[in-house]
């Protein structure tokens, strides 16, 4: 992680490290150890950082003189996301507080991607490096729920902070050890993260830049490792995340149909025939469940009637209902209404409706802007990454996974990256 670094590289080499485990340390620190807030703005804190280094790298390094900043549209589109962003919240008359409450939900992530889009050249390792990087991280952090999975248990989380409380569901409150599927017994996959949701997000990242670390490589252990994730993927009963990791997986086969089954027939056969004999034997064992499992009347009625209800509540405020109305930064803004008839109607499911509602059609036509410019450039320069993307942001049609800042975060200081054919230093 030191070899070949600068401050710039060996800070941002510390969020790929330190970011699969944020949860954990964050639930620790606040809950055992009483450290308030410590933890909750490591990202923050990190990232003002590497701001700071790029001034000192871009003003006072001799031999960074040369290097011009070119802004192009999306840079614009982004400047003016923000600034409105900073209108809406003058306006409204809420000040500098409750920009680590909005600003880390709604454009966080894309100051990680300004930064990463200008400054990459600072960045003195391979691109591979940095994954490596990061799958290795995420891989111990796997490991370890693993062995509190299978030999511990997830109640040996409540000596980190963790709660028994499985009801638990306002961002304030401790977090559950695990969740159940609606109507059964059936513990979702939760790893040390957040939520069953988080964790699918997280392993579609994860899985698609392994993908793309080994594309040219795929041999029968690479797919088995993609097996493996997918079995992941599967026990956190997301459904979004387990049809669009599918859809991703055509989209992929689509692509590159000739050139993957020419060279990986064999591979590909036994990858065929051990997802079959899983998914019989999954079929068996939880027969009495699977209507549970992909259906849950319940959830899935909630969702519906919550998308519903920010259709309408847009229709009524085409300009926008303001920052604070819709999303979760209302939730520690104005704890004392807080219900969960309320949350209802505040959370509408939906990352992209929650856009609309907060900002109206302004805003929302920026972030739309922004988001299929980057997917246009992947699309022309790396197509792994362009699957990865399109999956997250399909989960986001439905679910409202970009709250989870500190996945995010990764998520678009990779896609900085791969936004344009550059090459990182060495």
């Amino acid at each position: 992680m030191l070899k070949n670094t600068n401050l710039f590289t060996f800070l941002t080499k510390s969020l790929l490290v330190i970011l699969p485990f944020y949860v954990i340390i964050k639930v620790y620190s606040e809950k055992i150890l009483g450290i308030k807030f410590l933890w909750f703005f490591i990202k923050e804190f990190i990232i003002i950082l590497l701001f700071f280094v790029l001034i000192y790298e871009y003003f006072f390094n001799k031999n960074n003189k040369a290097i011009k900043v070119k802004l192009t549209t999306i840079d614009y589109a982004i400047f003016i996301f923000i600034l409105y962003w900073i209108i809406i919240t003058f306006v409204n008359n809420y000040w500098f507080s409750n920009i680590f409450y909005w600003g880390r939900y709604d454009f966080l992530s894309f100051i990680v991607f300004l930064i990463y889009k200008h400054w990459k050249i600072f960045l003195k390792d391979n691109i591979i490096n940095f994954i490596k990087i990061f799958l290795i991280s995420a891989t111990i952090s796997i490991f370890l729920w693993l062995v509190i999975k299978f030999i511990l248990w997830e109640e040996f989380l409540t000596l980190f902070g963790f709660t028994f409380d499985i009801t638990s569901f306002w961002f304030w409150w401790w977090i559950p050890i695990y969740q159940w599927v609606e109507a059964s017994w059936i513990r979702r996959f939760q790893w040390i993260l957040d939520s069953p949701l988080s964790m699918g997000y997280f392993l579609l990242m994860f899985i698609w830049l392994f993908v793309y670390m080994n594309k040219k490589d795929i041999d029968f252990w690479v797919l088995l490792g993609v097996i493996l994730l997918f079995f992941l993927i599967f026990i956190t009963y997301s459904r979004w995340a387990i049809l669009w990791f599918i859809v991703a997986i055509l989209i992929l086969l689509l692509f590159s149909f000739k050139s993957i089954f020419r060279d990986n027939k064999k591979i590909l056969g036994i990858s065929l025939f051990i997802i079959i004999i899983v998914g019989l034997l999954f079929s068996y064992i939880f027969q009495d469940k699977v209507r549970n499992i992909f259906i849950r009347e319940g959830s899935t009625t909630g969702h519906i009637n919550r998308i519903i209800t920010g259709f309408e509540r847009f229709s009524k405020k085409p300009l926008g209902s303001w920052l604070w109305t819709s999303g979760p930064a209302y939730r520690s803004i104005f704890p004392e209404k807080v219900s969960l008839e309320w949350d209802r109607y505040y959370i509408p499911e939906s990352w992209f409706i929650q856009i609309l509602v907060e900002g109206g059609i302004v805003y929302f036509s920026l972030f739309m802007f922004i988001i299929l410019n980057i997917l246009n450039n992947l699309y022309k320069h790396n197509r792994y990454i362009f699957i990865m993307f399109m999956s997250i942001l399909t989960m986001n049609l439905f679910l409202h996974v970009f709250e989870a800042t500190y996945i995010t975060i990764i998520l678009f200081l990779f896609l900085s990256i791969f936004y344009t054919n550059e090459k990182l230093q060495k």
